[in-house]
């Protein structure tokens, strides 16, 4: 009967373990899906500057997740030989950190050159800022600090 049991709460523990990454992804297309939905109420976009601005955009995020998997990929193998390290495994680790932060900030300029050929210095300047009220939501709604319905709707951290 024991045997029986354990075999049950492994099983159970396994069926959890494995609808948890589906689960997952399952969140993260419906906050891209968010993102998506919240930057084109922000920007107003009419359909030339709409089918112009998101290839691009979409471009620019794709590009951003890489540099994200690859940076988070270097922390992992860090994490592994942290407490074996030698002082020089660590300066190269602290350089690589630098270094990716680099790599992400020349994406930006890249992509802020191309944003500024399909939009308006007007809509860029809301892009940047809409992007920023966006990650203060999920940082929000990670946090259990839920503010308002919507994305930064006036509330007092879009006066910080």
């Amino acid at each position: 009967m024991k045997k029986v049991m354990i075999l049950w709460m492994m099983s159970l523990v396994v069926l959890s373990v494995s609808a948890q990454k589906p689960n997952r992804e399952a969140k993260m297309e419906q906050m891209k899906a968010e993102k998506i939905s919240f930057i084109t109420q922000q920007l107003s976009l009419t359909t030339a500057e709409a089918q112009a601005f998101w290839p691009v955009y979409n471009e620019y995020e794709g590009k951003r997740e890489v540099l994200h998997k690859q940076s988070k990929t270097k922390m992992m193998e860090f994490k592994k030989i942290e407490s074996t390290a030698t002082t020089a495994q660590k300066e190269a680790a602290a350089d690589g950190i630098v270094n990716m932060k680099m790599d992400f900030a020349k994406l930006d300029l890249e992509y802020h050159k191309k944003f500024k050929a399909v939009l308006s210095a007007d809509k860029l300047l809301t892009l940047y800022q809409s992007e920023m009220k966006f990650r203060r939501h999920l940082l929000d709604g990670i946090g259990g600090h839920k503010k308002g319905a919507h994305c930064g709707d006036g509330d007092a951290a879009d006066n910080e």
